[in-house]
């Protein structure tokens, strides 16, 4: 995996409205620049609409990427239950799949 390409990947509702779109990918671009130069590693992203249950594999398996890494908000009421959505949203994922919460996420950190 050395030498692979970083692509922040972000799902946004469909009906997004243009304002909101756009401060995701200024978002985006603040956080690829503040990572970017921190970690001298070259950093792109993408914003696709729709669901995370099709969008994230769709994106990943069409990239051929080498592994995907999810950030998720955590299991929440019924979901300790049922199990978290993006835990669910792998399953179309061809590749290496590793999906964390919350101080789990950060550099250094997983756990």
């Amino acid at each position: 995996m050395v030498g692979n390409d970083i692509c922040l990947l972000h799902i946004v509702d469909t009906g997004i409205a243009t304002r909101a779109y756009n401060e995701k990918i200024a978002h985006l671009k603040r956080l690829i620049e503040e990572n970017g130069n921190k970690y001298n590693v070259a950093i792109t992203y993408h914003v696709s609409k729709g669901s995370i249950f099709s969008a994230i594999a769709e994106f990943a398996n069409e990239k051929e990427a080498s592994l995907v890494v999810m950030g998720t908000h955590g299991m929440k009421g019924m979901q300790k239950l049922t199990g978290s959505l993006g835990i669910k949203g792998h399953r179309k994922i061809k590749d290496p799949f590793y999906c964390c919460s919350g101080s789990s996420c950060r550099p250094g950190k997983i756990s």
